[in-house]
């Protein structure tokens, strides 16, 4: 979690550094906001496993918010990457992200025997 967080972090660092602060704030770059969104989603994740003890968080409580949070977080991922620039629109990285998070699905729905494994 903290990895992804320190990544995330990074990623708006440098993107920040080649773009203008104010252009990222308009509501037209929807894309930028749903990795805003993305980001801080990976943040509270990280937060509250860290500090759940410290706030009171009761265990299962906090499972479950993880859990909906970690099984949602492909959805706003995945719509920043192919809208935020022209680089995933077609072709190749398209199709490639598309087989991921397709294969991510999968390997979810058989891990929660949703759909049964191939033996």
């Amino acid at each position: 979690g903290l990895i992804l967080v320190s990544l995330g972090l990074l990623h708006v660092t440098l993107v920040l550094a080649v773009e203008e602060m104010r252009a990222l704030l308009v509501l037209k770059h929807w894309p930028e906001m749903v990795g805003a969104l993305l980001l801080l989603m990976i943040l509270s994740m990280a937060v509250s496993s860290l500090f759940r003890r410290r706030i009171g968080m009761d265990p299962a409580h906090w499972r479950l918010m993880h859990r909906l949070l970690a099984y949602l977080s492909p959805v706003p991922l995945a719509g920043h990457i192919l809208f935020v620039s022209d680089s995933f629109a077609r072709g190749l990285p398209k199709v490639g992200l598309l087989t991921i998070l397709g294969g991510l699905v999968v390997a979810i729905l058989q891990i929660k025997r949703i759909i049964p494994r191939r033996r």
